[in-house]
């Protein structure tokens, strides 16, 4: 039997490892934003960032650890695009060129607001709680779809979903944010809640199948990791998942 605390030391010296490269690598995303301020680059590079992920992936051995390959490559690039443009920023580099208007209050009735999924989402639920029923609400697919209803004009506001206190930022939409240069000009906060729902009269040990958003999925780990048994398919919302479910 391996040797619990000879483990650690060994995690322990390989922490110190990572930690190490990742200050270096961090150095060369210093150097990086120099030359961005002095040539005008945009920070974030989407096409590079995903080839770069799908390499590494194809790098890693076995199914999991190309999923987590992929989650910790998102994260550090997220972080490198967060120095870069602290140091644009203390430099004068604005990250576009559009202008400001200084308003006395957003318009709040009478818009057209967009979120992702379908009603009884909690973007959907976000959005009621912000803007109650005087809106005109609507809802598409995917948040790269919320985000090009916003740039188009047909939306004058997305509500869609930046970070939770389980998984932490959703990455995703800050990227987006940034690739179509709109702002955050507005929260809400919504109580999470998770329940398991099926057909009546179904009990734990019929359940074959579990559908659901990857971050709700995420929330719930410890206790899908207890019936190792249910096979666990991501959907596009949980309100989606609870639709197929009924």
């Amino acid at each position: 039997m391996t040797d619990l605390l000879e483990c650690r030391k060994e995690i322990d010296v390989i922490d110190k490892e990572i930690l190490r490269l990742f200050e270096k690598r961090m150095k060369v995303c210093e150097d990086v934003a120099e030359y961005k301020i002095h040539t005008g680059k945009k920070v974030l590079d989407p096409k590079r960032e995903q080839d770069k992920i799908e390499v590494l992936k194809e790098s890693a051995h076995g199914e999991f650890n190309e999923l987590g390959a992929q989650e910790l490559f998102q994260q550090i690039m997220a972080i490198s695009r967060k120095r870069q443009y602290q140091l644009l920023t203390k430099n004068g580099v604005e990250n576009d060129t559009k202008d400001y208007k200084m308003v006395d209050a957003l318009p709040m009735t009478g818009v057209n607001v967009v979120f992702q999924g379908v009603e009884g989402a909690y973007s959907y639920a976000a959005m009621r709680a912000y803007f109650s029923d005087a809106v005109n609400s609507y809802h598409v697919k995917t948040f790269r779809d919320a985000m090009e209803e916003v740039a188009s004009g047909k939306a004058d506001y997305a509500v869609l979903p930046i970070e939770n206190s389980t998984e932490g930022i959703v990455t995703d939409i800050y990227d987006l944010l940034t690739e179509y240069q709109l702002y955050i000009v507005g929260e809400q906060g919504v109580k999470v809640e998770h329940v398991l729902l099926g057909i009546p009269e179904t009990s734990l040990d019929e359940i074959k199948t579990v559908y659901s958003h990857p971050q709700a999925l995420a929330q719930c780990k410890k206790y899908l990791e207890s019936h190792p048994d249910w096979k666990i398919v991501k959907t596009e919302n949980t309100a989606g998942a609870a639709k197929k479910s009924s």
